[in-house]
């Protein structure tokens, strides 16, 4: 019994991941891939959608061969409680990014979500290093594509004044 609903569960995953790369792909078929020298838009959710088609095959052929003695207990598998909390929360963050990001710009948005996933991460705890981890990775990413690789980030509106 135990070992069915963990080969289920595992399949099942296996089964998401693999639609998702599948919807990956059929969608960046669509885009110009480009060349090896200057690759297009599709090349890399080409790439992306064909890497979970192909883990998630081999998720799928792991669970198959697994045998019911090598599976944990499902007193092993017990989730965090407060796991379900971390997700709505997650969701919610983004959707406050997405919210912030055109109004106050990508450092501040940015800035704001780090801070709080890196609190989250640290079992909701927000400290100094929350605070410096997330604006020093903000800056990371800024710098990165806003100055070398020159890809227009999203200054906000209200900078403008």
């Amino acid at each position: 019994m135990i070992g069915k609903r963990l080969l289920a569960r595992e399949f099942v995953a296996a089964g998401l991941v693999f639609l998702l790369g599948g919807a990956i792909t059929t969608a960046a078929i669509e885009l110009p891939m480009g060349s090896l020298r200057l690759p297009g838009p599709g090349a890399l959710p080409l790439a992306v959608g064909f890497s979970l088609i192909m883990l998630s095959t081999a998720l799928a052929l792991q669970a198959r061969s697994a045998e019911p003695a090598n599976l944990r207990s499902v007193e092993d598998d017990q989730s965090d409680p407060r796991g379900i909390l971390r997700v709505i929360l997650l969701c919610i963050l983004i959707g406050g990014f997405l919210f912030l990001l055109p109004v106050a710009g990508f450092l501040v948005a940015g800035a704001f979500l780090l801070i709080a996933l890196h609190a989250i991460g640290t079992n909701g705890r927000l400290s100094m290093h929350s605070v410096a981890a997330g604006l020093l990775t903000t800056a990371v990413a800024y710098v990165l594509f806003a100055r070398l690789l020159r890809i227009p980030l999203p200054h906000g509106w209200i900078w403008a004044f």
